[in-house]
This record gives C-alpha cells, sequence and structure tokens, in this order.
C-alpha cells in the first residue's frame, strides 16, 4: 500500500473542497460524509454529478490472513461467491439481472481486504441495494460453485508457477515470512483443502459489522444512500475489526538464517529473474517517508534510479530493473528486480550489493534527494483521476487507522527528508542483509557457488 503517489492519493481524498495542500497547490475535491448504520457498519458517500450509484464494500480479510495449510481461501471464497450469488440471485441471475440494465458487479480478494462492488445507473440504485442486502445475509456458498472456484485457482496457479518473476517474489515472501500471511503459499494441496465449511466459518468471523465499511459515489442525495445501505446492511452480525498477526521475532530469524545463502529455482531458462528482498515496516513507521525517497533513488524512479542507471543504462545488463516498498499495517517488505542473460547473474549480484551498500555509506546526493521528493510531491495528483479511486482510497485509509491529518503529514514528512534520512533508513532496511533468489538454469550453481551457499529449492 503506502508507497510514493500511492500514498499521497489515499489521503488525497480527505481533504475538504477547496483546500490548500501542503505541496502549496489548490484543488477543489469533493466532500466525503461519513455516518454508521444500525448494525455499526461505516459508511463513507461522494456525490457523483454523473447519473449512477456504485457502491464498494471492503472486508477486513485476505491473502496475509492465511497460513501455508489455507493459502488460497480468501480468492477461492470471492471465487465462489461470484459464481454461486445468493438465496435470491443464484448464479447466472444475478449477472443477467445486472446485465439487461448494464449494471455490473465485482468480488475479488486483496491482500488486506475482500471486495465487492456493484454498479448501476442511479435508477436502479434500489436494485443495486436488494442484491448487496441478499449477498451479505444469504450468500450460496454451494460444492458446485465451490468446485468451480478451486478448478479455476489450480489452473491460474499452474500458470502462475511457469513464471520466473511469479516464483521468484513468492518465494523471497515465504522465506522472510515463514509461509505464512505475506509469505503463505498457495499450493494444489492447499486448495484442495478448502472445504464449504472452512468458507463459512471465514464468513461468520470477517464478515461482521466491525470489519466491514462501505463507500458509495452516487448522483443520489447522502440521506437516501444513507437510507438505503442501512437497510441493506441491517442484519449484518455485529463483530469487531479484526486484523491479521505478524510474528516479528520470526521474521528477524528467518532472515538471519538466510543471510549468505542464494536460493536457486530451477528453470530451463537462457536468462535469470533475480530478486532480493527484505521485511520492511509498517505504515505507521515515522522513517517510511525517508524508505520513499530511498527507493525512489535506488530502483523506483525509472531511468533516474541507481539500478536503472547502473545496470541497465551503464552495463546494458537488463531490460527490466527495479525496486519497491509496500508498508502495509502491521508489516512491509522490500523487493529488487532485475532479469539478465545466465552468464551475466553473478555480476548483477555483486552490482546490487554494492549499489545497497553505497547508499548507506557514501548516502545521497542533494540533487537526488530534491529530485525524489519534487517527484513524488508533484505526481500525486495523475492517480487522482475518478470519484471511484477516491472512495475505494478512502476505504483503504479506514482500514489502516489513518485519521484526516494524514495527508497533510505524508506530503510534510516527504518535504522534510534529507541525504542523512535516506542514508539511515537504507541502513537499517538493507544492512541486515537481504534474502537472495534466482529463477534460472540449474547450471548457474557453478557459478553462484563463488558468491555465497547455493540452496536449490521448488
Amino acid at each position: 500500500m503506502f508507497r510514493n503517489i500511492t500514498a499521497a492519493v489515499f489521503a488525497l481524498c480527505l481533504i475538504p473542497a477547496g483546500m490548500a495542500l501542503a505541496s502549496g497547490m489548490n484543488f477543489s475535491l469533493p466532500e466525503v460524509k461519513k455516518a454508521e448504520t444500525g448494525s455499526g457498519v461505516k459508511l463513507f458517500y461522494i456525490k457523483d454529478e454523473l447519473p449512477k450509484t456504485v457502491i464498494y464494500v471492503s472486508v477486513g480479510y485476505g491473502r496475509i490472513y492465511e497460513n501455508s495449510q489455507n493459502a488460497g481461501t480468501g480468492d477461492i471464497l470471492a471465487g465462489t461467491l461470484k459464481h454461486s450469488g445468493s438465496k435470491k440471485y443464484p448464479g447466472q441471475k444475478l449477472y443477467s439481472v445486472l446485465e439487461n440494465i448494464g449494471g455490473e458487479i465485482s468480488i475479488s480478494s486483496g491482500w488486506e481486504n475482500t471486495y465487492i462492488s456493484i454498479e448501476v445507473l442511479s435508477k436502479y440504485t434500489d436494485l443495486a441495494y436488494d442484491i448487496l442486502k441478499d449477498l451479505l445475509q444469504n450468500p450460496l456458498l454451494s460444492e458446485e460453485s465451490l468446485a468451480f472456484s478451486k478448478k479455476s485457482m489450480k489452473d491460474k496457479l499452474k500458470r502462475n508457477l511457469d513464471d520466473p518473476e511469479y516464483r521468484a517474489f513468492l518465494k523471497v515472501r515465504e522465506i522472510i515470512y515463514g509461509g505464512s500471511g505475506y509469505g503463505a503459499v498457495m499450493t494444489d494441496r492447499s486448495i484442495e483443502d478448502v472445504k464449504v465449511e472452512n468458507l463459512k466459518s471465514v464468513w461468520k468471523r470477517y464478515f461482521v459489522s466491525g470489519n466491514m465499511n462501505i463507500a458509495v459515489s452516487s448522483s443520489e442525495g447522502f440521506e437516501s444512500v444513507e437510507k438505503g445501505i442501512s437497510s441493506a446492511t441491517e442484519k449484518v452480525p455485529s463483530g469487531p475489526r479484526t486484523y491479521y498477526t505478524v510474528d516479528n521475532k520470526n521474521i528477524k530469524e528467518n532472515i538471519e538464517r538466510s543471510r549468505g545463502k542464494i536460493y536457486l529455482i530451477p528453470m530451463k531458462l537462457k536468462q535469470a529473474t533475480i530478486v532480493k528482498g527484505t521485511v520492511a515496516p509498517d505504515n505507521r513507521y515515522e522513517g517510511r517517508y525517508a524508505l520513499d525517497v530511498m527507493n525512489y533513488i535506488l530502483g523506483g524512479g525509472s531511468f533516474t534510479s541507481r539500478l536503472m542507471s547502473e545496470v541497465r543504462v551503464k552495463r546494458g545488463y537488463a531490460y527490466s530493473v527495479f525496486s519497491l516498498v509496500r508498508n502495509r499495517y502491521k508489516t512491509g517488505i522490500f523487493l529488487s528486480f532485475a532479469q539478465t542473460r545466465n552468464s551475466n547473474v553473478g555480476d548483477v549480484l555483486k552490482l546490487f550489493d554494492d549499489i545497497f551498500r553505497d547508499m548507506y555509506t557514501a548516502g545521497v546526493s542533494d540533487s537526488e534527494v530534491k529530485r525524489a521528493v519534487d517527484s513524488i510531491k508533484n505526481s500525486y495528483v495523475f492517480s487522482f483521476v475518478k470519484t471511484s479511486q477516491i472512495v475505494s482510497n478512502f476505504l483503504e485509509l479506514e482500514y489502516n487507522g489513518f485519521d484526516e491529518t494524514y495527508f497533510n503529514r505524508y506530503l510534510k514528512g516527504i518535504s522534510e527528508v534529507s541525504g542523512g534520512n535516506v542514508a539511515e533508513e537504507c541502513r537499517k532496511l538493507l544492512s541486515g542483509g537481504t534474502i537472495t533468489v534466482i529463477a534460472g538454469d540449474e547450471s548457474l550453481k557453478a557459478e553462484l557457488s563463488k558468491l555465497g551457499d547455493v540452496v536449490v529449492v521448488k
């Protein structure tokens, strides 16, 4: 979540219309109105000038809540609900009803949340409320739909496992997080083990009022929307907000055990995929501003980044090379990536380590910091395009517990980052070592053995 532009956009929707922002620019933004239904579900509303209504439901449950035994449950739940519908709107009837009026529905699972969205013309808003009400009250989590969803997930998994980039990123997360949460690895076995009873148990625990937020953008008035959503959620059971757990001690031990090791995923390829990563702080960490600037300078800033300049532009080792930082509610991750010819793998690995080390020993220049800060501050608005983005981002803010001062605090924090801050946060993040995973030909083992202890993994 909260990385550079994205972080700013999530908070942008909190600013009252016409307010002068910390970046020194003025924007006339839609007003966000809030309410809480009788059942305890939080509602956020934005007036839309177009004659339509879009309902976004966010439930605090996703892949990061899972472990190696139940990995895939969230995606399977979303797929099963999508296929089965509800008692009043079963299966194809749900889609036929919406298609006949030009409406749409989407049900999906993300890292931290499960999402349901329904979009209709304003004159069909009452129908949208009725569909939502029946989905929440009477979901048909049938055996037939579960079987269909599981087959779809197995087919998708098979395709993903042919992708070296997918496998390398997955293996880094698995090693760091010990196969749970951010590192939960979906397998045919974990998919097959999901039963209807498991889906119903997840629904009962997480689809409760305190763990559910709803945002609506509509040309309908606020009072009308509040009444409709209150009716749709009146029988949602009461229950608390439930977050996933993170074992930081175990994560630290996993990283320490892997120092000096190179994990090789054997794949018959002419080029190798390199991923180096480590755990990053959660999104409340005060140093996250400096981490965002650091990441921009290191590998997030396209052709201006150090990784791109040194690995691709100067040496031509890789076409694609980048880094990213993701700070989530209770944890985060840093990942860097490159694809290169097998013959260049050793050189690229050494170069990555040299670039990392140089960031926190020699530091960064004032011009690099200024360029990164200006880009982060000035480009956020380009992600603020649609009303739908505002309301969906607002749901993310609510999930993470940020208040209405977050946006100004973020831009202020970015503005105050210095070169010393960047070097210090880079040292904290990377000096403890990174997990190194290579997806490439098994013949690479001999060359990689000169750089570290090679561990061949599936």
